[in-house]
């Protein structure tokens, strides 16, 4: 075969090929291509609601949420006289006095909050759970929430606050569908209404008090997910979630210098009169109970609604220093070293004596909401809500929290003027040793309107007011009225706050921000010995004050509204 002939059968045979390809490639086009369905790698938990999902491999739904927030803040600042009690080794008071220039002009804070939600069904029913952590950073005026002492807040170069703090909560609960749900952890007490809620702000705010407890719940709809028409709820709460620390003391509770006159132990200082009694400080002592804390709900998704609760509240306290020295509260002496030396008796270590008491509260509370306006989006709902709390030896349960409006204003020195604690019960030495506990009285009113000014059918166009009244209202008992306030006595005290804010946005969805002014004030008796003046106060401090504040907040939630409620953060 010549090379001519190889070459004409080569160029056949790829000729072949050529076609060959080509008319497979035109048949391959003329076949339909079958598209496979699309493939939903996350299974969805559409019975609990949105954004619930199925964890891979498990039986659990769960739901995550986030939420990030700062506020910048600044106030009218006014020259204030700090009262704490010293309760080291002595029950004298000191006076801290600091002056307007000596505070910060504002004050910034900015929180990152997670949470996390899981449900499981069971044979039994919906086993349940959550947890939430805050984490934050304040300075300025918001950094006084760490209740720095008074001893540490002399003159100097300014006083300047910075706390960094983390805030946590979780609880698993138990759902039997008609027959109600269990649950047990740390979140919210039961003794609250719309706290962390539907309220904007308040001054008097009750709830939104993290405690350890344990409850039951029945809902007449069979449903805690749709728990419209009555709920009934009782729960078990550890007693310190609902501490008075009061101001300045952090856990530490307060009690009357009182004194016998010259050469008995307890001179009469700064010329006050002889009381017929010792001084005593004491602090949180064991407890020996829980709050006990039932509640009612109606509730209604048209027109509103209507709660009742009532608190009894164990009030512990502990001796930690008296005057005399040794007037039978049972304070021993100081033991060197671990435990306790070979030969010397128990009674020469002792803490002080243990005292308890019981206080009470009532909250009554009602959610209405107005008349629905054509073309509004559904959330867009103008409402009134109002809350009326009054009680004895339960502050906490009032709204009258360490945090919030004390006597005086929230820290730190927001209304200046005389700075004193109040409690759930100031301790009270006896004549013949030993001591007594006197419980306050209290009552607080809060009310807030908000109307939406924009109908919010467009999320990025979401407009509302608030306009907030807050007055609180506080009783000690007669022999703190009678006792000077230089050794820890109080009068009556009349407090009052306004808001009125704009906010922009809605949680669920997008940004918002919220713009506030308020104005806050206080009356207070000087509480003075009987039958003399009332030591007089320094130059340039009122016993009455009042002042002015603004804020501005910018936050963002992810999660829709367990991003917005996260445990009340």
């Amino acid at each position: 075969m010549g090379p001519k002939t190889k070459l004409l059968l080569l160029s056949s045979a790829a000729s072949m090929i050529v076609v060959t390809a080509t008319g497979r490639s035109a048949q391959a086009a003329d076949i339909p291509v079958v598209k496979a369905n699309p493939v939903d790698y996350v299974e969805r938990c559409t019975q609990y609601g949105n954004g619930w999902i199925r964890y891979p491999g498990t039986a659990f739904c769960i739901k995550l949420a986030a939420k990030t927030g700062t506020t910048v803040d600044t106030f009218g600042r006014k020259d204030a006289l700090v009262l704490q009690q010293n309760q080291k080794g002595n029950t004298a008071y000191s006076q801290t006095l600091v002056p307007a220039g000596q505070q910060d002009d504002f004050g910034w804070t900015t929180t990152v909050s997670f949470g996390a939600q899981t449900r499981t069904q069971t044979s039994y029913g919906t086993l349940a759970s959550s947890s939430q952590f805050q984490f934050g950073q304040s300075s300025g005026l918001e950094g006084a929430q760490a209740k720095t002492p008074a001893s540490s807040l002399g003159s100097g170069g300014g006083v300047t606050f910075k706390n960094s703090n983390t805030i946590f909560g979780g609880n698993i609960s138990f759902s039997w569908g008609a027959l109600g749900n269990i649950a047990v952890g740390r979140f919210t007490s039961e003794n609250q209404y719309m706290a962390g809620g539907d309220w904007q702000s308040n001054s008097y705010q009750t709830g939104n008090q993290r405690t350890n407890h344990f409850y039951y719940q029945w809902n007449s709809s069979g449903s805690n997910n749709d728990p419209v028409g009555w709920t009934l709820n009782f729960s078990l709460e550890d007693p310190t979630g609902h501490g008075d620390g009061g101001q300045w003391g952090g856990t530490t509770s307060k009690g009357l210098d009182g004194c016998l006159g010259p050469g008995t132990g307890a001179p009469c200082l700064n010329g006050t009169a002889p009381n017929g009694f010792g001084g005593i400080a004491v602090t949180r002592g064991p407890f020996r109970m829980p709050d006990i804390v039932p509640n009612i709900r109606w509730l209604d998704d048209d027109i509103g609604s209507a709660f009742a609760a009532f608190s009894w509240h164990s009030i512990d306290r502990q001796a930690v220093a008296s005057s005399p020295p040794s007037f039978g509260t049972g304070l021993g002496g100081s033991c060197g070293g671990p435990g306790i030396p070979g030969g010397i008796p128990i009674g020469a270590c002792t803490n002080g004596t243990v005292v308890h008491a019981m206080g009470w509260a009532n909250l009554y509370a009602l959610h209405l909401n107005l008349p629905k306006r054509p073309g509004d989006a559904p959330y867009a709902r103008d409402y009134i809500l109002t809350e009326f709390a009054f009680g004895k030896g339960a502050m906490q349960e009032g709204g009258f929290q360490v945090s919030k409006r004390v006597r005086g204003g929230s820290p730190p020195f927001n209304e200046g003027g005389l700075l004193t604690d109040d409690g759930d019960a100031i301790a009270v030495a006896l004549p013949g040793g030993g001591y007594m506990l006197e419980k306050e009285k209290f009552a607080s009113w809060n009310f807030e309107y908000k109307r939406y000014l924009t109908s919010c059918t467009d999320p990025d166009w979401c407009w509302n007011m608030h306009f907030n009244v807050g007055l609180g209202w506080i009783t000690p008992g007669t022999i703190a009225q009678n006792t000077d306030w230089t050794k820890g006595g109080e009068g009556k005290y009349f407090g009052q706050g306004y808001e009125f804010g704009l906010h922009y946005g809605v949680a669920e969805l997008n940004m918002e921000v919220d713009a506030a002014v308020s104005w806050h004030s206080h009356r207070q008796d000087l509480a003075h010995d009987p039958g003399v003046a009332p030591t007089a106060l320094p130059p340039g401090i009122n016993k009455d004050s009042g002042t002015w504040e603004a804020s501005l907040t910018f936050s963002r939630n992810f999660g829709g509204s367990v991003g917005k409620n996260l445990a009340g953060f």
